[in-house]
């Protein structure tokens, strides 16, 4: 179950990331990650996402 959970988010998360014109770099900047390339492991399902990370990630960034 929690896989194909993280397999949504992931889809989620890169429908938003790339609707808010982010790029992985960006966006993991704005996580507080160490690096795009865990943008890109919960993108693609590989990381399952911690539960103090899911609230920011689901919340879009503002448009300007």
């Amino acid at each position: 179950m929690w896989e194909s959970m993280g397999r949504g988010l992931g889809q989620k998360l890169r429908y938003l990331r790339t609707r808010s014109r982010l790029t992985q770099a960006a966006l993991s900047q704005r996580l507080h990650l160490a690096s795009h390339s865990h943008v890109s492991n919960l993108e693609t399902g590989r990381f399952e996402p911690s539960l103090d990370r899911v609230p920011p990630i689901l919340v879009p960034a503002p448009r300007h």
